[in-house]
């Protein structure tokens, strides 16, 4: 009789962690993929000039690989300081037209998303070498 009791507390027990468990994973917050945004600096991009390709605000020890139309730019880390630096990395279209660009971003096991950016980007100006942003009346002396 004794292990008869013993064996229904022992079913009862189990049935009331079984129950536990279940309100715990109906409870439980549901994981979402996080989405960043990529920026661009200059307004108006041009073949052969430099702009910058960033993530702000990237968590410390986040690492992203930037991509203009699937073909590797280059990559960045964030850094190790507790706030991270950013991620970003320079980049110079080599071709006008429509570029896609994309971020990879690895951070611990997280899955990141980052929003693409799509850019129309202008011929360089014929024998210019002042169509990165600088005026074409007065030529350089820089060198």
């Amino acid at each position: 009789m004794l292990s008869s009791v013993v064996g229904q507390r022992i079913r009862v027990g189990g049935m009331c962690a079984a129950a536990a468990a279940a309100a715990l994973v109906i409870a439980a917050p549901q994981a979402s993929a996080e989405t960043w945004d990529m920026t661009l600096s200059g307004s108006q991009q041009t073949v052969g000039c430099s702009y910058k390709l960033s993530i702000a605000s990237a968590p410390a020890l986040a690492s992203a690989t930037f991509y203009d139309n699937n073909t590797q730019i280059g990559s960045g880390n964030a850094g190790s300081s507790i706030l991270g630096s950013g991620l970003s990395v320079s980049w110079t279209p080599k071709t006008a037209g429509t570029h896609t660009l994309t971020a990879s971003v690895g951070y611990l096991s997280a899955s990141i998303m980052v929003n693409p950016i799509t850019v129309q980007v202008g011929a360089a100006a014929a024998g210019s070498g002042s169509s990165c942003g600088g005026s074409s009346l007065f030529p350089s002396i820089s060198g």
